[in-house]
Protein backbone atom coordinates (compact mmCIF):
# COMPACT_ATOMS: atom_id res chain seq x y z
CA UNK A 1 0.00 0.00 0.00
CA UNK A 2 1.44 3.24 -0.78
CA UNK A 3 0.39 6.36 0.34
CA UNK A 4 1.59 10.20 0.31
CA UNK A 5 0.28 11.65 3.91
CA UNK A 6 -1.62 10.78 7.11
CA UNK A 7 -4.99 11.32 5.92
CA UNK A 8 -4.82 9.55 2.83
CA UNK A 9 -3.53 6.38 5.12
CA UNK A 10 -6.30 6.74 7.26
CA UNK A 11 -8.73 6.46 4.46
CA UNK A 12 -7.21 3.63 2.52
CA UNK A 13 -7.00 1.51 5.49
CA UNK A 14 -10.75 2.78 6.51
CA UNK A 15 -12.56 1.79 3.32
CA UNK A 16 -11.49 -1.26 3.65
CA UNK A 17 -11.85 -1.80 7.12
CA UNK A 18 -15.78 -0.35 6.13
CA UNK A 19 -16.20 -2.82 3.55
CA UNK A 20 -15.24 -5.94 6.03
CA UNK A 21 -17.87 -4.31 8.72
CA UNK A 22 -20.27 -4.41 6.15
CA UNK A 23 -19.96 -7.73 4.78
CA UNK A 24 -19.54 -9.83 8.48
CA UNK A 25 -21.68 -10.01 11.46
CA UNK A 26 -20.16 -8.68 14.63
CA UNK A 27 -19.03 -11.67 16.15
CA UNK A 28 -17.12 -12.50 13.04
CA UNK A 29 -15.34 -9.38 13.24
CA UNK A 30 -14.75 -9.51 16.86
CA UNK A 31 -12.86 -12.82 16.72
CA UNK A 32 -10.66 -11.76 12.64
CA UNK A 33 -9.26 -9.33 15.26
CA UNK A 34 -8.25 -11.03 17.95
CA UNK A 35 -6.14 -12.56 15.66
CA UNK A 36 -4.57 -9.83 14.42
CA UNK A 37 -4.53 -8.33 18.16
CA UNK A 38 -7.21 -5.37 17.48
CA UNK A 39 -10.05 -4.90 19.20
CA UNK A 40 -13.74 -4.64 17.70
CA UNK A 41 -13.95 -0.96 19.37
CA UNK A 42 -10.77 0.08 17.05
CA UNK A 43 -12.11 -1.03 13.79
CA UNK A 44 -15.35 0.85 14.54
CA UNK A 45 -13.60 3.88 15.51
CA UNK A 46 -11.36 4.03 12.39
CA UNK A 47 -14.80 3.28 10.46
CA UNK A 48 -16.35 6.77 12.08
CA UNK A 49 -12.77 8.98 11.65
CA UNK A 50 -12.73 12.19 9.24
CA UNK A 51 -10.08 13.90 8.51
CA UNK A 52 -11.64 17.14 10.23
CA UNK A 53 -10.75 15.20 13.51
CA UNK A 54 -7.55 17.68 14.45
CA UNK A 55 -5.27 15.10 16.48
CA UNK A 56 -7.14 12.30 15.88
CA UNK A 57 -4.55 10.01 14.84
CA UNK A 58 -3.61 5.70 15.53
CA UNK A 59 -0.84 4.07 16.17
CA UNK A 60 0.69 2.64 12.92
CA UNK A 61 1.21 -0.67 13.83
CA UNK A 62 -2.74 -1.34 15.30
CA UNK A 63 -3.77 0.39 11.97
CA UNK A 64 -1.76 -1.94 9.61
CA UNK A 65 -3.13 -4.60 11.94
CA UNK A 66 -6.76 -3.51 11.41
CA UNK A 67 -6.02 -3.12 7.50
CA UNK A 68 -4.74 -6.46 7.68
CA UNK A 69 -7.34 -7.88 9.81
CA UNK A 70 -9.83 -6.64 7.12
CA UNK A 71 -7.92 -8.02 4.14
CA UNK A 72 -8.47 -11.25 5.80
CA UNK A 73 -12.26 -11.32 6.30
CA UNK A 74 -12.26 -10.19 2.58
CA UNK A 75 -10.47 -13.01 2.28
CA UNK A 76 -7.63 -10.80 0.14
CA UNK A 77 -4.15 -10.77 -0.37
CA UNK A 78 -2.50 -7.73 1.66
Amino acid sequence: MRVPDHDHLIQTVQAKVQEAMDKHHKDVIKEAARRHYVSYGLMYTITKWKPSYQGQSFNLRKLLDAYECACDLLGQAH
